[in-house]
């Protein structure tokens, strides 16, 4: 049965930053291809990609246990290199390392592909022309690695990072020359071409004109700069929400409703965690606080009660001498106080 439902919704065109956006768009070579070229422009590379291919692009897609964090897909273009490319919409701790990880895993993974699928307690099962073949592939293969490029592109700020875009890789640090082409990742901070951070007038670059419909896409009325280029015409059609299916139509708005959700959920917590710790916290510091108070005050009292009582018993001592009838001088140089206060102590004697 054919489903005639239209369905009334505010969006006009799905957003790269949700896992549908990101595969649905990116997932298109033209936009690929047009994307990644002008990110290797803005550094001035001479690489361009002519043709690419994607490989298991039906795996890409959500890599993270939480809900829409981490979307990626992975490209080969036909001169070899392999192109990952990723949108994480959340900071997390060791992001660097990650990086590293991945990109070291797609170096490694080019070394000895049928060899590594042999274990050892499968060789028993294979000819020995068989096994001659695969050491014979082992010893054959040195290290010619084909290129790999990460694409990172992060829906946040990186505060270690000041470009919006930076190039990294194999680097002499001493005459920052780079020693090695075979690896290098790109970290994009996609929220610097937001419109609220940057206008279409600043906008110079090809690199630019893509990023900022990227990052604008979910609250456009129109794509940007379609007047420079034909991909961004292109770009228009395919992300146009009322063009899709209705499955596809239910299928995003669904996948916006979850990530609201889950969003909602982590505010809350951390809402709910912050007024609970606040509580936890205000509790403690005034028990301490009563603590510290009267530990303070039973000192405080014990030392104003022994200056009290020291004063005292000078005071009695003091009027001990006077009725012995020592003179006035003698008493204050005995007691170190002056002629002055023995006369007053001496007054109160007589008003007692």
């Amino acid at each position: 049965m054919n489903d005639d439902r239209e369905i009334y919704t505010p969006i006009r065109y799905i957003s790269p930053t949700t896992d549908f956006g990101f595969k649905k768009l990116l997932g298109d070579p033209r936009i690929m291809k047009g994307f990644l070229n002008a990110l290797f422009e803005s550094k001035d590379m001479t690489f361009r990609i002519e043709e690419l291919e994607y490989i298991d692009k039906e795996a890409g897609g959500t890599v993270s246990e939480n809900r829409g964090v981490i979307f990626d897909l992975k490209c080969k273009t036909t001169t070899g290199e392999e192109i990952l490319i990723e949108m994480q919409n959340e900071s997390q701790d060791f992001f660097e390392n990650r990086i590293i990880y991945y990109m070291a895993r797609a170096i490694s993974n080019q070394g000895f592909k049928e060899g590594h699928k042999k274990d050892e307690e499968d060789t028993n099962d294979i000819d020995d022309g068989k096994n001659n073949d695969i050491k014979s592939q082992k010893e054959e293969w040195k290290f010619q690695i084909n290129r790999v490029i990460g694409i990172f592109i992060m829906n946040f700020y990186d505060p270690k990072e000041p470009n919006k875009i930076s190039r990294n890789c194999w680097t002499n640090v001493e005459t920052r020359r780079i020693t090695s082409d075979r690896q290098e990742y790109w970290k994009v901070q996609l929220p610097y071409f937001r419109s609220h951070n940057m206008k279409m007038e600043d906008c110079t670059s090809k690199s630019d004109y893509w990023l900022y419909n990227f990052a604008n896409m979910g609250t456009m009325d129109n794509i940007a700069f379609k007047e420079k280029d034909t991909d961004f015409v292109y770009l228009s059609d395919l992300a146009e929400f009322r063009a899709m299916t209705i499955p596809e139509q239910d299928n995003y708005i669904r996948m916006i409703d979850r990530e609201v959700v889950y969003n909602n959920v982590l505010d809350r917590k951390y809402r709910f965690g912050f007024e609970d710790g606040r509580s936890q916290g205000m509790a403690q510091g005034m028990a301490q606080g009563m603590a510290q108070g009267m530990a303070q005050g039973m000192a405080q009292g014990m030392a104003q009660g022994m200056v009290q009582g020291i004063k005292t018993k000078e005071r009695e001592l003091i009027i001990a001498m006077l009725l012995n009838g020592l003179p006035i001088e003698t008493v204050a140089s005995i007691s170190k106080l002056s002629v002055e206060e023995i006369k007053k102590i001496q007054s109160s004697m007589a008003e007692a």
